[in-house]
């Protein structure tokens, strides 16, 4: 097995790149790094590749193109939260060009070029898994406290390209799995400086990676193009899907019953998200007839 960690400088990428080290059906490990490099290892290849510069995200793929490595593992570990341009935004006040530009450049468009510049070659690989490391905070449905504009941002748009990603190399022949991680509070330096007065215990980034390694190798196809926490749960991409499905299931209670007054032979059935059927015994889905009673000329 043959894995590609981008971002393995940093805390989590180490521990990750540590943890798959440890794997005796590991034949290779690709690591690119900005930071300087942790470690070295006879299975493993370094590779410098800024996510800021497209040229060098170009140049990357195609070095790893020339080692002709089916990638069996593609994981995202970088992340940017504060730099030279400043930190997270407290305030709208705090928003400037330049920081967001960073944000997006790290946390979303460069992780979302580098796989489309090696997909080629990805969609060939059986069994072929992307992880990308999200975070929570790119929730919409979760954001109750507003603030840090552009890592929430560029967070939430890089889960909606993992989104699109993810449909896009569902067509292809060999079925992929890609999904967006959150990895939760971790020792390290993007979050030294933010977790000082936090009372309870952070987990080590060694402890991060043993969870991430698990719940990559455990996953398959058909979790791809989901959110999920460490221990395997879903996180909602924005709204609480659920939330919105009662609500909707309460605003069409007068029309389902004046469908079933006019119907009686029929039966609801919810389906999945806002979609509704009347099932007839022994029959089919018979929406038409639904439309067609809530007044759409072209079904009558």
């Amino acid at each position: 097995m043959n894995v590609l960690i981008v971002g393995a400088a940093g805390a989590i990428g180490a521990a990750l790149l540590e943890r798959y080290l440890q794997n005796p059906e590991i034949e290779r490990i690709v690591a690119t790094h900005h930071l300087p490099k942790r470690s070295a290892h006879d299975k493993l290849q370094w590779l410098a590749c800024d996510l800021r510069d497209e040229q060098a995200i170009a140049a990357c793929a195609e070095q790893i193109a020339a080692m002709e490595l089916p990638i069996h593992r593609w994981v995202c570990a970088s992340g940017y939260l504060q730099g030279p341009l400043g930190g997270p935004e407290k305030s709208m006040r705090n928003i400037r060009s330049a920081k967001l530009h960073d944000d997006f450049a790290v946390n979303t468009i460069g992780p979302v070029l580098l796989f489309s510049a090696m997909a080629n070659k990805l969609k060939l690989v059986p069994g072929f898994k992307a992880a990308f490391l999200s975070a929570q905070v790119g929730s919409i449905e979760d954001n109750q406290l507003g603030g840090w504009f552009g890592y929430r941002m560029s967070k939430a748009a890089l889960n909606m390209g993992i989104r699109c990603l993810a449909i896009e190399a569902g067509r292809w022949r060999n079925e992929p799995t890609i999904v967006a991680i959150h990895p939760g509070t971790t020792v390290s330096n993007l979050s030294k400086d933010f977790v000082k007065q936090r009372k309870a215990p952070l987990q080590t980034a060694a402890h991060c990676a043993e969870k991430l390694y698990h719940l990559i190798e455990q996953l398959s196809a058909e979790g791809t193009g989901q959110f999920y926490r460490l221990d395997g749960s879903q996180l909602p991409w924005s709204r609480d899907n659920a939330r919105h499905r009662r609500s909707v299931a309460v605003a069409i209670q007068p029309l389902v019953a004046d469908f079933q007054a006019t119907y009686p032979s029929y039966i609801f059935k919810p389906q999945r998200g806002t979609k509704i059927s009347f099932l007839r015994k022994n029959q089919g889905v018979n929406g038409a007839l639904w439309r067609a009673h809530l007044g759409s000329p072209q079904d009558r």
